[in-house]
């Protein structure tokens, strides 16, 4: 089943490209399997690290495992970027925004891959996840777009919305990339 993981792969990195310059240190929160952090790896030469609550690698790459959903165990400013692919869905409300905030003390900038609730995108998100990982924490909290935003801004996060482009007519989901903390802000 590696291949949803590389097809999901393909349009996040489509998304977060512009925001990711070669060579960037990247933290992968919540990264599974790290099937996708790799392959972003791979495509935009960026030096990666994966954590996660749970330790379930497919993929060679450095890993330290969380030791809560919302604490990591690394230094201020650590990352040039973290990067959050699906998974604060899989956290309980209150516990979202605790770990975004540890996730902008560790990291410069914070990109949030996230998908809209449907119900299709909940019921493919049940089957996958049971796939490639029946231990995972699915509460299935998730928020539209505006909601997030709504979220960011009464913790004072600077944050911007960007539309995630569909690879083809059909694909199940629609995303949202939000990029949070300074390059949330455009520069003078």
């Amino acid at each position: 089943m590696e291949f949803t993981l590389k097809l999901r792969s393909k349009v996040l990195i489509r998304a977060i490209r512009p925001h990711v310059p070669r060579g960037a240190k990247l933290l992968d929160i919540g990264c599974g399997n790290a099937v996708v952090g790799d392959e972003v790896r791979k495509a935009l030469g960026c030096q990666l690290t994966g954590t996660d609550v749970l330790s379930y690698l497919s993929r060679d790459i450095p890993f330290k495992l969380m030791s809560s959903p919302t604490r990591l165990d690394f230094a201020d400013a650590e990352f040039d970027l973290g990067l959050i692919v699906d998974a604060v869905h899989h956290m309980e409300f209150e516990t979202q925004i605790l770990a975004i905030k540890e996730s902008l003390r560790v990291c410069k900038t914070v990109l949030v891959f996230e998908v809209a609730p449907t119900w299709l995108a909940k019921q493919l998100d049940i089957g996958l996840n049971k796939i490639h990982n029946a231990e995972m924490n699915l509460c299935l909290t998730h928020r539209n777009h505006t909601e997030w935003q709504e979220l960011f801004r009464q913790h004072g996060i600077p944050c911007r919305f960007e539309p995630v482009q569909k690879p083809f007519p059909g694909y199940p989901f629609r995303n949202y990339l939000f990029i949070l903390g300074a390059a949330a802000t455009p520069k003078a």
